[in-house]
Parts: C-alpha cells; structure tokens; sequence
C-alpha cells in the first residue's frame, strides 16, 4: 500500500514537471519571456534563475506548478519588452502555448507507451507445471508440461495473456478452444474448456488454482540480492550474497520456499542456516508478514 501511493505520488509529479514543461518550453520558442516556472505552491523553499532571468522556484506543497509569464494584464511592463508579452502575441501563438501543456503529456504518455513496447514486459510463459486430477483443466485434457500457444485463435505469451483472455468468459456456456504444446516432444493439439461449473473464491480469487492448473515457475535460488535499512534482515545480520540454506532446520532449494515459509509464520522468529562464501552459520531473524 505504502509502494503504492509513493509510485502514484512520482508519477504524478513527473507528469505536473512535463506539463508545465510544455507550457514553458513553447512559450520561449514563440518568443514569450517567462518570469517564472514554479514546481508545487506555498512557500518556496529553493529558487535559481537562469541567464534569461526566468526564476526556477521548488516549493512546499508539490502537488501542482504553473509558469509565469510576462502580460501587461497583470502588471506593467517596459516599453521594451512589450513584444515579449504573452498579451501581445497573436491569438493563435496564446492558443498554441495554453495548448502545450496537455499536448506534451500525451506525447509523453505516447512515448512511456511506446517504450513498453519496445523493452516488453517480464512475464512467465503458459507453461503448466502440474493439473490437479478431476478439475475444469483436467477434464479437458489438460496435462503437465503442456504450454497454452492461443485460447479461441488468440496468440497467448505469458500466463497474464491467458488470464486476461479468460476473464470475460466466466460463466459462458460455450466451449473454449486451447491449442497446445508439449513440452517433452513439441507436438501441439487442440483441447476444449468448459467454463460452466467454474467457480472463482471470493476471498482469493486464484485463477489457475481454480482451473486446476499449477504453472511452472523457474527456480531462483535463494541468494540474498538487497539488505534494506533497519529491515529484520539487516538486524539479523543478514548480508548480500548470503545463501539461504535453511529455516528453523528445514532446507531450502528455491526462494519461493523461503517465501512461502516466511508467510506462514508471519511476526514470529525464525531460525536461518547461512552459507557465506566457505562459511556455514545459523542467524535469527523476525519473519514479517
């Protein structure tokens, strides 16, 4: 929840920079001076100015900003600068600088867009681990080591492809057509899902796990990759590249092991078998939940 709310606030103040941005930018480009280009409201708490003299201004509340500039409507201005005045700029270079702003924030959400597309996501293929006897999976010849390549002629990539495609579907009574792949000789078939006894759990609503379906997940090895501050790992000692071996004596192969223990015993003390570099160690740590 914390993360959460920080990511929401960044990107909120990332995209209050790019609008004011517009604003500004377009405005020295129509030859409009600028007196100020401030980031948040209330009190100032730092300012610089640059060589044109336009006053760059931080301040308490950053929930907002605005650019200033220079208009005979809101104070007098040297004879001199009259040309420079927004006032004075024709009606179609004030729409073009009002207009920026929102234009450079589509642009920019444009090219976040774009960039997602270009790096892709990481995701985990549709590749299933195991299929619990007698569920909706199951009956529809589902089996272990298959990956899902389309749901009714549509391309699937990853188990969010798969799940997203799904979701409208719930309650249908038609059937889903699955075309698959083998894992273990690469031979594809077709297998047909039938949706009308699916049944989602309110309190966790698990997809897969309601299929029956248990997908395959990589093993990650249990090597301690961060240590964050005044964390419970920091205080028991903990350091990067320690190798988890064990918890409260039972081995450990993978994280996801070290994960799943650590949520069943949520604020209680747990005991860890570390290997650092030659060294073979127990520490304590409180497992939070």
């Amino acid at each position: 929840m914390v993360f959460t709310l920080l990511y929401f606030i960044l990107a909120l103040l990332l995209l209050i920079v790019v609008h004011e941005f517009g604003h500004f930018i377009v405005a020295r480009l129509c030859g409009v001076k600028v007196l100020r280009f401030s980031f948040g409201f209330g009190k100032v708490l730092a300012r610089f100015y640059d060589r044109r003299g336009t006053e760059f201004s931080f301040s308490l509340v950053p929930l907002g900003g605005y650019v200033k500039m220079l208009d005979e409507t809101e104070g007098e201005v040297p004879e001199n600068e009259r040309h420079l005045a927004f006032n004075n700029k024709s009606v179609w270079v004030r729409i073009l600088i009002v207009l920026a702003g929102p234009l450079f924030n589509f642009i920019f959400a444009f090219v976040m867009l774009w960039l997602v597309l270009i790096i892709g996501i990481k995701s985990l293929a549709p590749m299933i681990d195991e299929v619990q006897p007698g569920s909706i999976a199951a009956r529809a010849g589902l089996t272990s080591k298959q990956e899902i390549l389309s749901l009714n002629n549509k391309k699937i990539d990853s188990w969010r492809d798969f799940q997203y495609a799904l979701m409208p579907l719930f309650g249908t009574q038609d059937p889903i057509a699955l075309r698959v792949k083998s894992l273990k000789n690469g031979q594809q078939t077709n297998v047909t899902l039938v949706l009308a006894d699916w049944q989602l759990d309110k309190k966790k609503p698990d997809i897969l796990a309601s299929l029956g379906i248990s997908p395959f997940v990589p093993s990650i090895p249990p090597i301690i990759g961060e240590v964050v501050d005044k964390s419970p790992a920091q205080q028991a000692g903990l350091q990067v590249d320690d190798v988890v071996t064990a918890v409260d004596k039972q081995p450990v192969i993978d994280w996801l092991d070290l994960v799943d223990f650590v949520k069943l015993h949520p604020n209680k003390s747990i005991s860890l078998m570390i290997k650092r570099q030659k060294d073979r160690f127990p520490l304590f740590a409180v497992a939070i939940d």
